[in-house]
């Protein structure tokens, strides 16, 4: 049996009490306090990449298993600046992608390629809009702005424990640049480059505020409505989760859903809870 963490749309929610998306927050510092600075980098209107090393001390809201399903920033407030974009735009290509870290942030190397761990999932790629006034402005430090778009990953990403690495790699937008809150940490660090074809001497940053989304690894399986009882609402909460194309429905891991989820479910179900 595979153990799967469980993304609960509103259609599940209506007859499951499963978990929720939740999230973390990075560096855990500026969950509720903003820093005194920003940087443009993922915002730019040129071609830039970012990497950012997390360190597992700053991963303690994240328990291993995880599945981390998107991503926020949010616009600085080192000092007021009304909401971005101020019209929609559009990168060509912006490419996110997470990984176990390779190095841990004291040894990130300037070579970005370096640093990516062998699990690495390119959790969105391609084109993304960016609507008019997404990024919240307004507020001034330690006040920090509201989160933004969540960047929903395609792929998600699995967290086996240890450091995270993320890398951005976008096209950029062509129109104004927009700084993102950041707030040091000595668990974190970042580099980032203007010439993203090339992989080698990228250079030191701050950390950007991000808040991951992420959903925590079910207990038991087959207790599909997280209510410590085996009854038929698990099959009626698996049903829904199936027909919905929730990823908790793949409980063979084969990526599609099909007859042998429904089979695999059912022997789980058969098996118990421990």
């Amino acid at each position: 049996m595979i153990i799967r963490a469980s993304i609960v749309s509103a259609a599940v929610l209506c007859v499951c009490a499963g978990a929720t998306a939740q999230t973390v927050v990075v560096p855990n510092a500026a969950a509720n306090a903003a820093g005194t600075g920003g940087y443009t980098t993922i915002f730019n209107n040129q071609p830039r990449g970012y990497q950012l090393i997390i360190g597992q001390a700053e991963l303690g809201g994240m328990p291993v298993g995880s599945v981390v399903t998107g991503l926020e920033w949010r616009q600085t407030s080192w000092q007021v600046y009304p909401s971005w974009p101020s019209v929609t735009l559009l990168y060509s290509q912006f490419d996110v992608s997470l990984a176990t870290a390779a190095n841990t942030p004291a040894n990130m190397s300037t070579t970005y390629t370096e640093n990516i761990g062998p699990d690495v999932v390119q959790v969105h790629s391609g084109a993304w809009q960016v609507d008019a006034n997404s990024y919240a402005g307004g507020s001034l430090s330690p006040t920090p702005n509201a989160w933004g778009t969540t960047i929903q990953f395609a792929s998600p990403f699995t967290y086996q424990g240890g450091d995270l690495c993320l890398t951005i790699l976008h096209t950029g937008h062509g129109f104004s640049n927009c700084a993102l809150d950041t707030v040091g940490s000595a668990d974190m660090k970042a580099k980032g480059t203007s010439d993203i074809s090339n992989p080698n001497d990228w250079y030191n940053q701050g950390p950007i505020v991000t808040r991951f989304l992420f959903d925590a690894p079910v207990a038991c399986y087959a207790d599909c409505d997280n209510n410590n009882t085996l009854n038929i609402f698990d099959y009626i909460c698996f049903g829904n989760a199936y027909s919905t194309n929730d990823p908790y429905a793949d409980c063979d891991g084969s990526g599609g859903l099909n007859v042998f989820d429904y089979i695999c479910f059912g022997n789980a179900y058969a098996a118990g809870c421990p």
